[in-house]
């Protein structure tokens, strides 16, 4: 990752931000948490991201995205394989592993919270 400060943007909510938020902090990254609004129902409006979301040079645009210096990236997969094999905490074959691990627990934690907030 580059020495710029990086951006990480979601919905004001934990569920797929959360997951990179977290290794963000556990490789020492410094970056800002960029957080959109969702206005109450029944029409949740999402006009604040809407202003951004083609504006912003994404080849996918999408939520969550990250923008590091010239690197601009959409969807929590690869965000978070460029952050973990970005990083210096990024040592050894059995961090690629690692990886694999942290995707399936935040699988496995995002289908939770949906069916508990269903």
């Amino acid at each position: 990752m580059s020495s710029s400060k990086v951006i990480v943007a979601y919905w004001k909510t934990r569920t797929l931000g959360e997951s990179i938020r977290l290794m963000l902090v556990y490789v020492g990254a410094n970056f800002t948490d960029k957080v959109y609004e969702v206005g109450d129902g029944p029409t949740f409006d999402k006009s604040e991201y809407l202003r951004d979301k083609f504006k912003l040079g994404l080849d996918f645009p999408n939520l969550p995205y990250m923008i590091d210096g010239d690197i601009k990236l959409s969807q929590t997969i690869p965000i978070l394989q460029y952050v973990l094999l970005g990083s210096d905490s990024h040592k050894t074959q059995c961090e690629d592993v690692y990886l694999g691990v942290v995707n399936c627990g935040r699988d496995f934690l995002n289908l939770h919270f949906v069916r508990c907030n269903n």
